[in-house]
Formats: C-alpha cells, sequence, structure tokens
C-alpha cells in the first residue's frame, strides 16, 4: 500500500508541474577565409637574354631580342598585375559583404532579445 502512494505522489506531482517552452536564439556569422599571401607577392620579371648568347647575335638580332624581352616582360607584369588587383578587389568586396551580413545579423538577434524582454 506504501508503495501505490508513492507511486500517486509521483505521478501527481510530475503532472502538475507546468513546464515553461524552451526558446532556442541562433546566430549566423560569416568570416573571410584569408587567400593565401603567396597570391598578393610581386611578379617575377622576365629574365633577360643571357649574355654570352647576346654578344654572338648580330646587330638586328640583338635588337630583335631585346624588343621580344621587353615585350613579354611587359606582358607578363600586365597580366599578374591584373591578376593581384582583381584578387584584392575579390576580396574587399567579400570582406563587404561579410561585414554587412553580420551587422544585419547583429541586429536581428538584438531585436529578438529586446522582443523576448518587453512582455
Amino acid at each position: 500500500m506504501k508503495q501505490i502512494y508513492s507511486l500517486l505522489t509521483l505521478l501527481l506531482v510530475g503532472c502538475s508541474t507546468i513546464s515553461t517552452p524552451a526558446v532556442v536564439l541562433q546566430k549566423q556569422t560569416l568570416q573571410l577565409v584569408q587567400l593565401d599571401p603567396v597570391l598578393f607577392k610581386d611578379c617575377q620579371q622576365e629574365t633577360p637574354p643571357y649574355l654570352e648568347d647576346y654578344i654572338q647575335l648580330s646587330k638586328d638580332e640583338r635588337e630583335d631580342a631585346l624588343v621580344r624581352f621587353t615585350l613579354a616582360n611587359m606582358t607578363y607584369l600586365h597580366s599578374c598585375t591584373v591578376e593581384k588587383r582583381t584578387l584584392i578587389q575579390l576580396q574587399r568586396t567579400q570582406q563587404t559583404y561579410i561585414d554587412q551580413f553580420n551587422q544585419t545579423e547583429a541586429q536581428r538577434v538584438q531585436q529578438l532579445l529586446e522582443n523576448r524582454k518587453e512582455p
């Protein structure tokens, strides 16, 4: 009989408690993954013709070799510079987007917290 009273007591106590619903607040944050710093290093210049080979060339061949070297160097440096500028601009754009998202998300979470405090 004592066991029945104990069981009834436990059941009545368990049924009489009022549970408050749990509210879960989730916050999202974006972070920028930094690109490898090697990508931002200066480009290497083309090497000029070797001196021994250059000396053996005729006057017109020397001029041709120097012009080819200069054009190759300018072309390579231009494409490298464009590539670096594109990477830098991409990273800036992504950082701006991430900052805006995180600011909006912080405001949303703050508003949700304030709404919970009001009632």
